[in-house]
């Protein structure tokens, strides 16, 4: 019987034959990119979900890019507080002062502007969320600032950091009085729902220290609206928080959502952690 004799090229011949298959692959992937056919660069979406601009409350939206090597081409829309396009009195970096809807600019790597906010038409004319939307991977860096006034002094200000959307989220209270001023903090809330066509329910549940349920609410949020209100405003019947006055607001929504939360006391404004859960 003849024994089978194997071509000593044949590993290398196979091998050459798929690493051509594989040019020529590449190949036309390289045609069709540079013919227009490739792949679309998906857009991200960063919400605001809160801003103002009224006699008490002036924000700022401050913008980075923080790649290296790349510019970026971004835009902002505004909506207000049932999710429509807003008007807004805009002055940028340089001084100069237009009325919008929404804006599209271009930061050059390394590069930070911003804008601030000067008057709001439509919705409620004191405040509006916004949305940023940027190609997928850019390194765009936002960030809100809130200037709280008196007249035409400054009294304080604050940062937020922008929170990603989600379902679930939980934000602590505070009931007890200062030991100095006696005043206790009047939490502030704003929740924006993401959805472009839904509406959004929220079921937020008043909890005390022990983890007890104290009282429930439903909140119904408009497609890309916002409630803004205390959490006083949620539970009118329930009280000062028991105990040692410390406690939570428990929420599950329908939709994604951001939120705000800031404290007050007398003219001091603090942000509030809000700390969401996503359990996809």
């Amino acid at each position: 019987m003849k024994a089978h004799r194997r071509d000593p090229t044949h590993h290398a011949r196979a091998l050459l034959g798929k690493t051509s298959f594989h040019l020529r692959l590449i190949t036309m992937a390289w045609l069709m990119a540079l013919l227009g056919f490739a792949q679309p660069i998906e857009d991200e979406t960063t919400w605001l979900a809160h801003l103002s601009a009224n006699e008490q409350f002036q924000s700022d939206i401050l913008f980075r890019n923080d790649a290296f090597d790349a510019a970026v081409t971004y835009r902002i829309l505004f909506l207000d507080t049932e999710g429509n396009p807003a008007q807004v009195s805009l002055r940028d970096a340089s001084g100069s002062e237009q009325v919008v809807t929404e804006q599209a600019l271009t930061l050059a790597p390394q590069a930070s502007t911003s804008l601030s906010l000067r008057a709001i038409g439509g919705g409620d004319g004191r405040s509006l969320q916004a949305k940023v939307i940027v190609p997928e991977a850019s390194l765009l860096t936002v960030e809100a600032d809130f200037t709280g006034t008196e007249g035409d002094l400054k009294v304080n200000k604050v940062s937020v950091p922008v929170v990603a959307p989600a379902k679930l989220f939980r934000i602590n209270l505070d009931d007890t009085p200062d030991p100095v001023s006696n005043l206790v903090e009047v939490r502030g809330l704003a929740i924006t729902n993401t959805a472009a066509e839904n509406a959004c329910e929220c079921l937020v549940t008043l909890v005390d220290e022990t983890g007890a349920q104290l009282a429930t609410s439903l909140v119904s949020i408009p497609a890309e609206g916002k409630w803004l209100g205390a959490s006083g405003n949620l539970f009118p019947g329930a009280g000062s928080l028991p105990g040692s006055g410390k406690g939570y607001l428990d929420a599950s929504c329908s939709e994604e959502v951001v939120v705000l939360a800031l404290a007050f006391e007398g003219s001091l404004m603090s942000t509030v952690p809000v700390t969401r859960y996503d359990l996809d």
